[in-house]
Order: structure tokens, then C-alpha cells, then sequence
């Protein structure tokens, strides 16, 4: 997963229209919302957009066909790995009636500027918490260890351990594996 380091612009002519992409790192909607209505141009013919926030996306085509537009930044943006972006595409209609190349035109201008861009590249955590019996715990530690994965606390009750981990959710399928083989032995 990625984002990227600094506002992005790009610039491409297709059959005389003019594509005017601005991506940008926000942390929330309301920094979204903040930097689409500050980069749209009223002057264009469409101002369409996208985001990436978590778990949180959205798309607008301002009145280009169905999924013509937003939907195919969001497919970018989803495509090249990225979160926590917003990218708006202004767009000043040309005289030439792009048909169905107008969907490639919007995911091609998103993807151009994205490659574009400085990007780093983000861990995606996750906390879980584990209630496990304390015959298990010499094992489970040094598997976790193994992984890399980091154990943030640890509560030693009765025969019981109440253990909270921090884990890149790439390793959640392996980790639930493993924690089901524990109970298997």
C-alpha cells in the first residue's frame, strides 16, 4: 500500500479535451472535500473525482456517463495500491466525442499522475487481541517472534495468556492458521 508524498499534477490532451489531474494526501473526508472544493475548476466541462481513505471510498462523475470517470480513478488508485488519496480530473471538453475510450482517457490521466508522484509505501496494521492457554505461550511467542509480528502487551492469569500483537494485515491469513494449529496438537 502506498501514498504519495506531495500534491501531484498532470496534464494531457486527448482529441483536443483537456485532462487536469491534482492528487493529493488527505487523512479524512473532510481534508478530501476540503481539497476537491478548492482544485475544482468551474471553468471545466467536468470536474470528476475520487477517494481513498481506509476503508472509506467514493467516486463522481459530474455528469459524465456512468462510471466513465470517478469509477475509473478510483480503478486506478485501487490498481496502483493507494490509500488516504484524493485525485480530482478537470476536464474541458474538446469538440470530439471520445466514446469508449473516454473511461481509458480518466484511468490513464490517474494513472500517468500517480507514477508521476513521489510515493512511500505504508505498513497496514492491525491490533488483535489473544486469549490463550498458558501451555501455548513458549511456542506462539517464538512463531510470532519468527514473523516479525510484535506483541504490544502480555497478562499472565491463572493458566491463561491475555496477549495484544500488532500485525501487517498481509500476515492475518498465516497468523489464523497457525493460531488454528495450536489447537490441533
Amino acid at each position: 500500500m502506498y501514498i504519495i508524498d506531495s500534491e501531484i499534477e498532470y496534464k494531457k490532451c486527448i482529441k483536443n479535451s483537456i485532462f487536469i489531474t491534482h492528487a493529493k494526501h488527505v487523512h479524512d473526508i473532510e481534508q478530501a472535500i476540503f481539497f476537491l472544493k478548492n482544485k475544482k475548476n468551474h471553468k471545466a466541462t467536468h470536474n470528476c473525482w475520487a477517494y481513498r481513505i481506509g476503508e472509506k471510498i467514493k467516486f463522481f462523475d459530474d455528469n459524465e456517463p456512468y462510471g466513465t470517470a470517478g469509477k475509473q480513478i478510483l480503478n486506478a488508485i485501487l490498481a496502483h495500491e493507494f490509500d488516504f488519496i484524493c485525485i480530482l480530473i478537470s476536464r474541458w471538453f474538446g469538440g470530439i466525442k471520445l466514446g469508449t475510450k473516454l473511461s481509458k482517457a480518466y484511468f490513464t490521466c490517474t494513472s500517468e499522475c500517480l507514477k508521476n508522484g513521489k510515493k512511500s509505501e505504508i505498513e497496514i496494521n492491525e491490533i488483535l487481541n489473544i486469549k490463550l492457554n498458558i501451555s501455548f505461550f513458549k511456542y506462539f511467542s517464538n512463531w510470532l517472534q519468527n514473523n516479525n509480528i510484535k506483541i504490544l502487551s502480555k497478562i499472565f492469569e491463572y493458566n491463561m495468556v491475555y496477549i495484544t500483537i500488532q500485525i501487517e494485515k498481509t500476515k492475518i491469513y498465516d497468523f489464523r492458521n497457525f493460531e488454528k494449529s495450536l489447537y490441533k496438537k
